[in-house]
């Protein structure tokens, strides 16, 4: 009996293709969690302020969605043309957000300036 690619991956021994792909994102948080400690690991401490900042911007991007811009659509869709500018409120938290996501990006650009933890330059 010969086997043909997907069961010949299910046997083998090794890890196949989907569960290594599957597992790989498991295994970086429950590797995150280690690194996490408060005060323990300075590239954990910067990882967790990232991951609360781009929560914060998920936020902000569906509170501006859910809350901001239904009224503004409802105009446009009963056939009242959309106003020239955007409103207010919504430049208002699209600014926060886009001021969120660049501290994100400074926090990821961060340790490439510094060495790793102890290791003196």
């Amino acid at each position: 009996m010969q086997m043909h690619g997907h069961d010949q991956l299910r046997t083998s021994g090794d890890l196949s293709a989907g569960r290594h792909c599957r597992d790989r994102p498991l295994r970086g948080l429950a590797q995150s969690r280690r690194v996490r400690r408060p005060g323990r690991h300075p590239y954990g401490n910067l990882l967790a302020a990232k991951l609360l900042l781009v929560g914060v911007a998920a936020l902000l991007g569906g509170f501006n969605r859910f809350f901001v811009m239904p009224p503004w659509l409802e105009r446009e869709s009963g056939g009242d043309a959309a106003p020239a500018a955007l409103p207010p409120r919504f430049k208002h938290i699209l600014w926060i957000e886009a001021l969120v996501l660049l501290a994100v990006v400074v926090l990821a650009a961060w340790p490439t300036s510094t060495s790793p933890p102890g290791e003196q330059m």
